[in-house]
């Protein structure tokens, strides 16, 4: 429970920063239904490796035998390519905020700074 309070509160502080005032919810809506399908995906295809409760129930999926050791192998790709992603959006930042750090420095130099009207 604690890693989907985590994943909600970055997903929706992601959504503001990169989509902007006009565009937060179009871009939490499109991180959430990423999220949503990504782990009914994973949760179907855990459901096959693993085994099973019944005695009925088959001994293999797709030609490999059903056992737990497969529940790591199987998310250790997906941390990767999470990892990944995570790395080369790390100092990503949206043009608002560029733009800001960029007259915040030009005023610590005592610069002027353009204005710029709101839209």
């Amino acid at each position: 429970m604690a890693s989907v309070g985590l994943t909600s509160l970055m997903a929706g502080t992601a959504a503001t920063d990169f989509g902007g005032r006009k565009a937060t919810a179009t871009c939490s809506g499109i991180v959430d239904g990423c999220t949503y399908l990504g782990s009914a995906i994973q949760s179907f295809f855990i459901g096959c490796l693993v085994p099973g409760e019944k005695a009925g129930e088959a001994a293999t999926f797709m030609g490999l035998t059903r056992d737990w050791h497969w529940w790591p192998i199987f998310m250790v790709p997906f941390a990767i390519l999470g990892l990944g992603i995570a790395i080369k959006l790390w100092h990503d930042l949206p043009e608002a905020t560029k733009q800001y750090n960029a007259d915040a420095k030009r005023r610590k130099l005592g610069l002027t700074v353009p204005e710029i009207p709101l839209p």
